[in-house]
């Protein structure tokens, strides 16, 4: 099992620990807690998550709740989850949101009610629909909640790591999901591309976090660098069909558009294809957060100019194990990050994907 355990120095001087990771670096922050108080897997322990000592015994009972498998990055959040539990011998069940916030949130419900689990490990949907439920309603009943992708109860507002952990909840991973590292993005993005620039967003649900830390930072990016002009953006459900049609509309209704910058893959794989299919290859130039396989292919080729890598499984597998070590009795990081890292054609090859 792969987890990152506390150090009490670290935990009074706040400072990021730099951990090997499979396929990637990553950094964990903010204040450390968990669990404490003994024994093994089949022994007893007490889950701190601030609000609550919450009591367990024997291995956690997770429920797993992603936010769609209908796109590359849930189904393989999916697949770890379930890896997960089989390595380190623990029950997993999946529950589907499938991109439906009240569905998400109905879910939530059922299964806290239901009595079947004792840990959620949440990718939530709308993050601040499900706040209560998962850091009051949940620990309140005994269930351990990790939080996995979105900050919880929106938190993604935060402007540090140590801020996006919810309590009530035992920690937060991602791979990665923050306001600084978006910041980042669109700075790398801008220095890839300087002068002025029409500019075409494409982003997904307009509850999701992700959606709201570009409007955010992009409108940071414009005053540090107001050549940066947005011409319009467009929601999606984060499918590549929904992609391929946001850039065919962004194109069409701007014909001077320079640069189309996509939140996540799969949009990308779709904005790439309407490029080509317009003619405007090399003239309308893409930028992708995500890192898939198929972006990673499309960055060596040229069709998208540079990427930053997200980790689905890392993200996944990290929540899955901080609930397994908790329920014996490990103290486990609040917040646990990846090292942001921007990929061109100049250093791609060196670069594995997660999804």
């Amino acid at each position: 099992m792969r987890i990152r355990t506390a150090k009490s120095a670290f935990a009074l001087s706040g400072a990021a620990v730099v951990l090997a990771l499979a396929g990637c670096g990553s950094s964990s922050s903010s204040p450390s807690g968990g669990s404490s108080s003994g024994g093994g897997g089949s022994g007893s322990a007490t889950v701190d998550v601030g609000t609550h000592q919450i009591k367990v015994s024997g291995s956690p009972k997770i429920a797993y709740f992603v936010y769609g498998t209908g796109n590359a990055y849930g189904a393989a959040g999916k697949a770890a989850a379930q890896a997960a539990g089989k390595r380190d011998g623990v029950s997993v069940t999946v529950y589907d949101g499938a991109f439906d916030p009240q569905r998400q949130f109905n879910q939530l419900q059922t299964a806290m009610q239901s009595g079947r689990f004792t840990a959620f490990s949440l990718g939530p949907i709308d993050s601040s629909l499900d706040c209560n439920v998962a850091s009051q309603q949940a620990p309140a009943r005994g269930i351990v909640v990790a939080v996995v992708n979105q900050p919880l109860c929106g938190r993604y507002i935060q402007a540090t790591d140590a801020g996006l952990w919810q309590p009530g909840t035992l920690n937060y991973s991602s791979g990665y999901f923050t306001r600084q590292r978006i910041l980042e993005w669109f700075q790398a993005i801008a220095k890839q591309y300087p002068g002025p620039q029409k500019v075409g967003l494409i982003t997904g649900l307009a509850v999701d976090s992700l959606s709201k830390l570009v409007d955010l930072d992009v409108k940071e990016i414009q005053r540090t660098d107001p050549g940066f002009q947005v011409a319009g953006e467009l929601r999606t459900d984060y499918t590549t069909t929904k992609g391929y049609a946001a850039a065919q509309n962004l194109l069409q209704s701007n014909p001077d558009l320079t640069l189309i910058v996509s939140d996540y893959s799969d949009l990308t794989v779709g904005a790439a294809r309407a490029i080509q299919q317009a003619g405007k290859s090399g003239r309308v130039r893409l930028a992708d957060f995500g890192g898939s396989t198929p972006v990673a292919a499309l960055v060596a080729n040229g069709q998208v100019g540079l990427t930053a890598p997200t980790y689905p499984r890392t993200e996944v597998t990290d929540s899955i194990d901080s609930l397994v070590a908790a329920f014996r009795g490990s103290r486990v990081q609040r917040v646990t990050l990846p090292a942001f890292k921007v990929y061109t054609k100049a250093n791609i090859a060196s670069y594995h994907p997660e999804f």
